[in-house]
Parts: C-alpha cells; sequence; structure tokens
C-alpha cells in the first residue's frame, strides 16, 4: 500500500501536546510564534538545532516530525544507491556493489 505523508506534521504534534504557537516559540528560544508558523507549513525546514528542539518538545523523532521530507529522502538516495552499485558493478568493484546491495536489502 502506498502511503503518502505530508512534509512534516509539527501542527499536528503540536495540537496534540496542547501547546500554543506562542509556547513552543518560547520553548524555542524565538521572540514571535511566526517562527512557528513559517515550520509548520510545508516548505520551510527548520536547522539542525531547531529540528533536535521540535524531537525533545514533541518527544518525537525527526522522521516522524517530518515524514514527507524522509520519505522523500529515502527515495532519493536508494536512487543514487542503486546507481552507484551500477557504476561499481560496470567497474568491477565487485565487493563494494555487493556492500550497496547489502544495505538495500535490509531497507
Amino acid at each position: 500500500m502506498l502511503c503518502h505523508h505530508l512534509p512534516n506534521y509539527l501542527r499536528t504534534y503540536r495540537k496534540r501536546s496542547g501547546l500554543s504557537q506562542k509556547e513552543v516559540a518560547f520553548l524555542l528560544g524565538f521572540h514571535s510564534d511566526s517562527n512557528v508558523s513559517r515550520y509548520e507549513a510545508p516548505n520551510h525546514r527548520p536547522n539542525l538545532e531547531t529540528l533536535f528542539a521540535f524531537e525533545i518538545i514533541y518527544d518525537t523523532p525527526a522522521r516522524e516530525l517530518f515524514a514527507g521530507v524522509y520519505d522523500e529522502t529515502k527515495k532519493k538516495i536508494r536512487e543514487r544507491l542503486r546507481l552507484l552499485s551500477e557504476q561499481w558493478h560496470a567497474a568491477g568493484s565487485g565487493q563494494a556493489a555487493d556492500h550497496i546491495e547489502n544495505h538495500e536489502s535490509k531497507q
């Protein structure tokens, strides 16, 4: 079954937690709740420190908070792994290609 995720679920987790945007902004060290609103929008991604802060605030891994971004990244990496494996096979680097194939089978 194919499952499409939203880019992020920050608003969903904030609502579940019962926190307002202003309260989350305070926890993140922001002066305005507009920053939280921007992060809750589909195309705005936090820096690493803010990402970890969201994990802590919502007690949820980043890959769940940003499920759509995670899925898209995973898809891109798998395609690049496939291409790299093909390149290594063509170059006769069988051991390296086997490493890539083993990695893909674990996914």
